[in-house]
């Protein structure tokens, strides 16, 4: 930081600086994430930080300083923290998973949405590709009877879930896989497959904020138009539903009409599109019929 803060400053002054700096860095709404990462970083509540702008901060100054430093090279503030809101609830986010993103939410409540009027006991479901675990977590939480299955390639991804999962009082209801898409599952059916695959293409890699560098590649991208993941997945998901399973899915912005048709492809007889707060096409539910 230009100028490094001293151990005693007052909250005007370390934010005044402190904005400065990630103004400078290109972050939006520096001031309030100066707040923020204060509020984080000595414990302070926001409260506080607006009512007594010339209160002497007299701890964790220098925690404060390197929270800004990293803020401002574009280390995502869920990092910096290591949480992140999700549904109203709080959950460990670390480098080996993905930031959970407010689109996902409308992916949830749609899974819940079917899983309330199903009228299936105790379905099985799938979180394919769980990253932190919020999908399961939250359908969890939301439906004590259901039974899910969380999987994902990486190992440290799985670790970050199961905590999660520990947290939220849910660990013991729900299981968790490594798995390469189905690879670990055989012919396991499941009454709900629900999955926010890795959408982005390479090709978009150079036009992306630079947040997104920080996070893990393999949770982002998936082949030249990020279709790679996604073509594999649904090739492969039909085997592994009952009946009367359903699949759910996050698509990326303007990806909808080459999913139908791999939906379709695949075999499924129907599906339901829906579209988030900005409009665009952004969860399908597709079932046998």
């Amino acid at each position: 930081m230009n100028g490094v803060l001293k151990r005693t400053e007052t909250v005007s002054s370390a934010l005044i600086k402190a904005a400065a700096r990630l103004k400078c860095a290109g972050v939006e709404n520096p001031r309030q994430e100066a707040e923020l990462l204060l509020s984080a970083a000595t414990g302070m509540k926001k409260t506080d930080i607006w009512r007594e702008p010339e209160a002497v901060i007299r701890r964790d100054m220098e925690k404060f300083d390197d929270f800004i430093e990293r803020r401002a090279t574009g280390v995502p503030y869920a990092y910096i923290i290591g949480k992140k809101e999700f549904m109203g609830k709080d959950f460990i986010v670390t480098p080996d998973v993905l930031v959970p993103r407010p689109e996902t939410e409308l992916l949830v409540k749609k899974a819940s949405e079917y899983n309330e009027n199903s009228g299936i006991e105790n379905p099985e479901a799938l979180d394919m590709g769980c990253g932190s675990g919020v999908i399961g977590i939250c359908l969890s939480l939301k439906h004590p009877g259901i039974r899910v299955t969380a999987c994902d390639i990486s190992q440290e991804s799985l670790e970050v879930a199961r905590h999660n999962a520990g947290i939220h009082g849910v660990g013991e209801r729900m299981e968790f896989v490594r798995s390469d898409i189905f690879s670990s599952f055989k012919d396991r059916p499941f009454d709900m497959i629900v999955c926010n695959p890795p959408y982005i293409g390479e090709i978009e890699r150079g036009s992306l904020q630079r947040e997104l560098a920080f996070e893990p590649d393999s949770a982002l991208f998936s082949g030249i138009e990020g279709m790679d993941f996604i073509s594999r997945f649904i090739g492969q998901s039909l085997q592994h539903l009952r009946e009367k399973g359903i699949l759910f899915m996050e698509v990326g912005d303007g990806q909808m009409e080459k999913v139908k048709g791999k939906v379709l492809k695949a075999g499924f007889g129907r599906y339901e599109i829906f579209e988030d707060f900005a409009g665009i096409e952004r969860v399908i539910a597709a079932c046998m019929k």
